[in-house]
Parts: C-alpha cells; sequence; structure tokens
C-alpha cells in the first residue's frame, strides 16, 4: 500500500504524539471506521411503520403466535 509522503507524516506525527505505533493508530481507525458503518448499516435496517399511533396492535414478527393472533384478529368473523 503506497501512501502520498504527507499523508505518512501526519500518521507518524499523530503516532509519536500519542506515544504510540503507526500499527495501533491504523488499526484504531480501522476498528472505528467498520464500527460506525455497521451502526449506519444497521440503522438502514430498520423497517419502516404505517397508519397511525395505536391504530393498530404492533407485533414482533419473529413471534409466530403473535402474529397469527394478530392477523386473526383482523378478519372479519
Amino acid at each position: 500500500m503506497n501512501l502520498p509522503d504527507s499523508l505518512m507524516q501526519q500518521v507518524r506525527q499523530r503516532a509519536d504524539s500519542d506515544h504510540r505505533t503507526v500499527t495501533s493508530l491504523v488499526e484504531q481507525a480501522l476498528r472505528e471506521l467498520l464500527t460506525r458503518d455497521h451502526d449506519e448499516r444497521e440503522r438502514d435496517e430498520v423497517l419502516p411503520t404505517y397508519g397511525a399511533a395505536g391504530s393498530r396492535a404492533l407485533v414482533d414478527i419473529d413471534d409466530r403466535d403473535a402474529l397469527y393472533a394478530a392477523l386473526d384478529a383482523e378478519r372479519p368473523e
């Protein structure tokens, strides 16, 4: 990997000022980047909801029994 000299100089200066190695600094930066990306993806995966709040019961679709009960409750008898 070839980084521009000015960037590598900044990395070395930061590592020196923090009394750590370049490797540990890069490792921390990568961990923070990957964590941030993961958190952003989790936020993006939230399913949208529709309708007025309280207009119908919210159901955890992973709970099969609760899902079937909610579906049955919406059917006219």
